[in-house]
Protein backbone atom coordinates (compact mmCIF):
# COMPACT_ATOMS: atom_id res chain seq x y z
CA UNK A 1 0.00 0.00 0.00
CA UNK A 2 2.70 2.59 0.65
CA UNK A 3 3.80 1.44 -3.43
CA UNK A 4 0.55 2.54 -4.21
CA UNK A 5 0.05 5.71 -1.95
CA UNK A 6 4.22 7.03 -2.89
CA UNK A 7 3.14 6.83 -6.94
CA UNK A 8 0.59 9.01 -6.75
CA UNK A 9 2.13 11.43 -3.88
CA UNK A 10 5.18 11.68 -6.35
CA UNK A 11 3.13 13.55 -8.95
CA UNK A 12 2.35 15.95 -6.97
CA UNK A 13 4.48 19.23 -7.61
CA UNK A 14 6.27 20.74 -4.28
CA UNK A 15 2.82 23.64 -3.58
CA UNK A 16 0.52 20.93 -4.22
CA UNK A 17 2.17 18.55 -1.86
CA UNK A 18 1.80 21.19 0.69
CA UNK A 19 -1.96 21.92 -0.25
CA UNK A 20 -2.58 18.56 0.34
CA UNK A 21 -0.65 18.22 3.58
CA UNK A 22 -2.51 20.75 4.95
CA UNK A 23 -5.83 19.16 3.59
CA UNK A 24 -4.98 16.48 5.63
CA UNK A 25 -4.81 17.98 8.32
CA UNK A 26 -7.95 19.72 8.05
CA UNK A 27 -9.99 16.95 6.68
CA UNK A 28 -12.51 15.67 9.11
CA UNK A 29 -12.24 12.12 10.04
CA UNK A 30 -14.56 8.92 11.12
CA UNK A 31 -15.43 8.61 14.67
CA UNK A 32 -12.69 6.37 16.65
CA UNK A 33 -10.02 7.82 14.49
CA UNK A 34 -7.34 10.55 15.41
CA UNK A 35 -6.93 13.25 12.43
CA UNK A 36 -2.49 13.36 11.83
CA UNK A 37 -1.42 16.43 13.94
CA UNK A 38 -0.56 19.52 11.54
CA UNK A 39 3.28 19.54 13.19
CA UNK A 40 4.29 15.70 12.16
CA UNK A 41 2.63 16.60 8.75
CA UNK A 42 3.96 19.88 7.88
CA UNK A 43 7.94 18.93 7.97
CA UNK A 44 6.47 15.71 6.11
CA UNK A 45 8.74 14.58 3.02
CA UNK A 46 5.95 12.14 0.74
CA UNK A 47 7.24 9.18 2.24
CA UNK A 48 6.73 10.21 5.38
CA UNK A 49 3.39 11.26 4.87
CA UNK A 50 2.71 7.96 3.32
CA UNK A 51 3.67 6.51 6.45
CA UNK A 52 1.88 8.06 8.83
CA UNK A 53 -1.57 7.86 6.89
CA UNK A 54 -0.89 4.05 7.41
CA UNK A 55 0.10 4.70 10.70
CA UNK A 56 -2.89 6.84 11.60
CA UNK A 57 -5.83 4.44 9.62
CA UNK A 58 -6.21 1.13 7.89
CA UNK A 59 -5.08 1.13 4.80
CA UNK A 60 -8.50 1.20 3.03
CA UNK A 61 -9.52 4.23 5.02
CA UNK A 62 -5.73 6.21 4.20
CA UNK A 63 -6.51 5.88 0.33
CA UNK A 64 -10.19 7.06 1.40
CA UNK A 65 -8.66 10.14 2.88
CA UNK A 66 -6.07 10.88 0.64
CA UNK A 67 -8.75 10.75 -2.09
CA UNK A 68 -10.52 13.11 -0.38
CA UNK A 69 -8.01 15.51 0.40
CA UNK A 70 -6.77 14.94 -4.04
CA UNK A 71 -10.34 16.47 -4.51
CA UNK A 72 -10.20 19.10 -2.47
CA UNK A 73 -7.13 20.00 -3.95
CA UNK A 74 -8.51 19.60 -7.29
CA UNK A 75 -6.46 17.10 -8.13
CA UNK A 76 -8.90 14.55 -9.57
CA UNK A 77 -6.74 13.12 -12.15
CA UNK A 78 -4.81 11.24 -9.65
CA UNK A 79 -7.38 10.41 -7.31
CA UNK A 80 -8.24 8.36 -10.36
CA UNK A 81 -5.16 6.94 -10.97
CA UNK A 82 -4.90 6.46 -7.28
CA UNK A 83 -8.26 3.84 -7.66
CA UNK A 84 -6.02 2.16 -10.80
CA UNK A 85 -3.04 1.85 -9.14
CA UNK A 86 -5.05 -0.15 -5.66
CA UNK A 87 -6.93 -2.36 -8.35
CA UNK A 88 -3.63 -3.26 -10.20
CA UNK A 89 -1.72 -3.99 -6.64
CA UNK A 90 -4.50 -6.08 -5.99
CA UNK A 91 -5.03 -7.42 -9.08
CA UNK A 92 -8.35 -6.71 -9.29
CA UNK A 93 -10.69 -5.14 -11.79
CA UNK A 94 -13.28 -2.20 -11.51
CA UNK A 95 -17.22 -3.19 -11.25
CA UNK A 96 -20.15 -1.30 -10.72
CA UNK A 97 -21.08 -1.49 -6.78
CA UNK A 98 -23.46 -0.16 -5.05
CA UNK A 99 -24.02 3.87 -5.22
CA UNK A 100 -20.47 4.95 -2.71
CA UNK A 101 -18.23 2.54 -4.85
CA UNK A 102 -19.84 4.61 -7.67
CA UNK A 103 -18.16 7.79 -6.51
CA UNK A 104 -15.34 6.19 -5.45
CA UNK A 105 -14.69 5.41 -9.26
CA UNK A 106 -16.18 7.66 -11.26
CA UNK A 107 -13.47 8.43 -13.41
CA UNK A 108 -14.09 4.97 -14.76
CA UNK A 109 -17.60 5.29 -14.93
CA UNK A 110 -17.00 8.61 -17.33
CA UNK A 111 -14.27 6.65 -19.84
CA UNK A 112 -16.98 3.69 -20.24
CA UNK A 113 -19.88 6.32 -20.17
CA UNK A 114 -17.65 7.96 -23.30
CA UNK A 115 -17.10 4.14 -24.86
CA UNK A 116 -21.01 3.86 -24.78
CA UNK A 117 -21.22 7.47 -26.37
CA UNK A 118 -18.79 6.85 -29.46
CA UNK A 119 -19.94 3.22 -29.73
CA UNK A 120 -23.44 4.88 -29.93
CA UNK A 121 -22.51 7.70 -32.14
CA UNK A 122 -20.80 5.27 -34.35
CA UNK A 123 -23.43 3.20 -34.78
CA UNK A 124 -25.95 5.62 -35.77
CA UNK A 125 -23.97 7.00 -38.70
CA UNK A 126 -23.32 4.01 -40.08
CA UNK A 127 -26.16 1.95 -39.70
CA UNK A 128 -28.58 1.31 -42.84
CA UNK A 129 -31.80 2.54 -43.27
Amino acid sequence: MMEVLLKVLDELQEPEFRRLKSKLSELAVDEGYDRIPRGPLELASKEQVASLLLDYYPEDYAVELTQHALKAINKRRLCCDLVKHLAAARNTCFTVKPAEAIRNHSCHLSWVFRTVLLFTTWYLRNKKS
